[in-house]
């Protein structure tokens, strides 16, 4: 009978420490939940916020024409690649050679 008694308290004891257990696992997994929609709230902002800042940018993004001789634009063009790049290559001046 004592054997009975103490196996059922052990068994309470093992079934309180398992509520336990489950109570805080239940209560991380709802903190995590939480955690996890802030974080794509944030996320989103900042993809709003980038793709307003790309949109802001081409908007003021203005293109130039400058009609220059062959004999200047082969002159720059022969300072070097990168910045002949730095210069031309993003669109912001466009030229035509007479």
């Amino acid at each position: 009978m004592e054997r009975c008694e103490g196996e059922k308290k052990k068994v309470e004891n093992e079934a309180k420490n398992m509520i336990t257990e489950i109570k805080e696992l239940m209560s991380s997994i709802k903190n995590s939940k939480s955690s996890y929609a802030a974080s794509l709230s944030k996320q989103q902002k900042l993809k709003d916020k980038w793709e307003g800042f790309r949109i802001a940018f081409a908007e003021r993004e203005t293109v130039t024409l400058i009609k220059w001789p062959r004999l200047i634009y082969l002159s720059l063009a022969s300072l070097g690649g990168i910045a002949f790049l730095a210069l031309f290559g993003y669109g912001m001046i466009s030229i035509t050679i007479d």
